[in-house]
């Protein structure tokens, strides 16, 4: 079980970011599209969410996630209104700014922004995360600085360091990001990955609930 601190430390708050020996079976999980729309649960689903790629909820018991296999999972907690959110980050989810929409919708429910306590956790780091020029087309305008070239000629891209950055932006706090930095593609002992192991991969699901 993986864990960042600073949500670890939040009472009243349980969370996990997934490995390939876990299953997520009691989380509440839709369908994602790798887009930047979120939906709320009030209470647990009698059908299949599809087409959200964050959750939300501010009631008790109810555990939300998301699924991963080298995408960006991010868990978000605010301690005041005591709102929690899952967040699912790939390239095109990173570009359409899914976890601002994410944090923006906090807001609109009367959470504070400067107190969101936000955890990034494993994913597809830069260093292996090549991408060819489609991606850097679709993302250089708001995120030239996190495509590095590569010697293919293709951009290796940041996605980790590109929602960090969203956050900043949007008023989160630096001191309260937390940044688990393994490497999905560089663990397979750990960690199902898409770009390492193909379409047959499976998913890790990462949750956050309030208690």
């Amino acid at each position: 079980m993986i864990t960042a601190p600073l949500l670890t430390h939040f009472d009243g708050v349980r969370h996990t970011f997934g490995t390939r020996q876990d299953t997520g079976t009691d989380t509440v999980v839709a369908k994602q599209v790798h887009g930047n729309r979120f939906f709320f649960v009030t209470a647990p689903p009698d059908k299949a969410l599809e087409g959200f790629d964050a959750l939300l909820t501010d009631q008790k018991g109810i555990s939300i996630g998301v699924t991963t296999a080298d995408c960006l999972p991010i868990l978000l907690a605010e301690p005041e209104r005591k709102i929690v959110a899952a967040v699912h980050a790939g390239w095109r989810g990173t570009v359409a700014r899914v976890v601002q929409e994410t944090v923006a919708e906090m807001a609109r429910r009367g959470g504070k922004v400067a107190a969101i306590r936000a955890a990034l956790g494993p994913a597809i780091q830069g260093r292996c995360y090549e991408v060819g020029p489609d991606v850097f087309e679709a993302g250089r305008e708001g995120f030239r600085r996190y495509f590095h070239p590569s010697e293919a000629g293709k951009w290796h891209f940041d996605i980790p360091g590109a929602n960090q950055a969203q956050l900043l932006e949007m008023g989160v706090k630096f001191e309260k990001i937390d940044r688990i930095d393994l490497c999905t593609h560089c663990r397979p002992d750990l960690f199902h990955s898409y770009r390492r192991d193909g379409i047959g991969t499976g998913k890790m699901v990462s949750s956050i609930q309030l208690i």
